[in-house]
């Protein structure tokens, strides 16, 4: 089974509860928050902070994940390798930008060559992802 809190309640609901309630302070505070931030988040190497799930996209349904994804090309890009570091923000993992690529309804003809970067890549899932999403381009 599941590991559940100290409620009862299973972890993973917990972590999906403090994802939303983070999303929904984040929309509160949409002027003082960079469009796409969530995203950054969602892609760091290190946790969001104390006391907050990583964030993952897989928690949420395609059909609003894909639409969020597709417009923040830019986090996707520098998450890849091949767009300079956003400033003021954590590493990026090119795991989870490749991940959240697969949600897309195909892969967009200007990240074909990021991902072509992985095709070969020593890291068996990061190299299974990138020729399963170029498969299918």
């Amino acid at each position: 089974g599941g590991q559940r809190g100290g409620s009862g309640v299973p972890r993973a609901e917990i972590n999906l509860a403090k994802t939303q309630a983070f999303y929904h302070v984040a929309q509160e505070m949409r002027s003082g928050i960079p469009e796409g931030h969530l995203m950054v988040l969602a892609f760091s190497t290190k946790p969001a902070g104390p006391g907050w799930p990583d964030l993952s996209f897989d928690a949420f349904a395609l059909d609003v994940v894909w639409p969020y994804v597709a417009r923040h090309r830019e986090i996707l890009r520098s998450a890849l390798g091949v767009a300079e570091s956003l400033p003021f923000y954590p590493r990026l993992e090119p795991l989870k930008a490749l991940k959240a690529l697969t949600c897309l309804p195909s892969l967009p003809a200007d990240m074909v060559d990021a991902v072509r970067r992985f095709r070969d890549d020593r890291s068996g899932t990061r190299r299974a992802l990138a020729r399963g999403l170029l498969d299918g381009a």
